[in-house]
């Protein structure tokens, strides 16, 4: 279960090669999103599999400064194997994207087509995104605040399996707002249907020391 988990870690972190740090979600100009050129956050990071009752976690402090990701481990606890070969190949896979691709790289916003808008959930509306065959997500929606457009929630499936092993890895980002209308992410979730140990899955929370500098309180992830 292990190796298989780190195949759909990794596979996360390579689908959110399609962000362009400051992108335009819609190529229509419907939602222009600022992301952060700098921040500091503490991040939880918590795997689990039911069946083989396999579980980790991981609380780290995260800097973005200059183009360059730092991480510190503050604490971790739980299976040896998932800390070692998932949670830090995950984060050393952001440093290198976020080196290579820019700050907002790794926070799974990318320029795509967007359908009509359809109503979500009061004061928020529903983005159908083009299911293109060279994206890497399929059925994705993008759900936007209705009075400023801006994203506050991001779904989709990875279009290509990471493996054999792996199948159906569901995509899930939380953003929320921050002064001067800086979007940063609060919550990433992924699930993945793993043969023999069934369903596995990933969480990642985000708490903002500071942003562009400016100190911030917690922006709460959603529940």
């Amino acid at each position: 279960m292990g190796r298989s988990l780190l195949g759909a870690c990794l596979a996360l972190v390579a689908s959110s090669a399609l962000a362009d740090a400051g992108a335009t979600i819609c190529t229509d100009g419907r939602t222009a999103v600022a992301v952060p050129r700098s921040y500091v956050a503490v991040r939880r990071l918590e795997a689990f599999n039911r069946k083989s009752n396999s579980s980790a976690w991981m609380e780290v402090r995260t800097t973005l400064a200059d183009g360059r990701l730092e991480v510190e481990i503050v604490d971790e606890g739980g299976s040896n194997y998932i800390r070692e070969k998932v949670f830090r190949r995950l984060l050393t896979s952001e440093q290198e994207l976020t080196a290579r691709r820019g700050p907002g790289a790794a926070f799974g916003l990318a320029a795509a087509t967007c359908g009509e808008p359809e109503a979500a959930t009061p004061g928020v509306v529903r983005l159908p995104l083009d299911d293109e065959p060279t994206a890497a997500l399929e059925n994705a929606q993008l759900f936007v605040r209705e009075h400023d457009g801006q994203p506050a929630r991001l779904v989709g499936r990875l279009r290509k399996n990471p493996s054999f092993w792996i199948s159906r890895v569901d995509l899930e980002w939380s953003y929320a707002p921050t002064q001067g209308g800086v979007i940063v992410p609060v919550e990433f979730r992924s699930t993945a249907r793993v043969k023999l140990y069934g369903e596995s899955s990933l969480r990642m929370q985000y708490e903002y020391v500071s942003v562009n500098g400016r100190p911030v309180g917690l922006v709460a992830s959603r529940d």
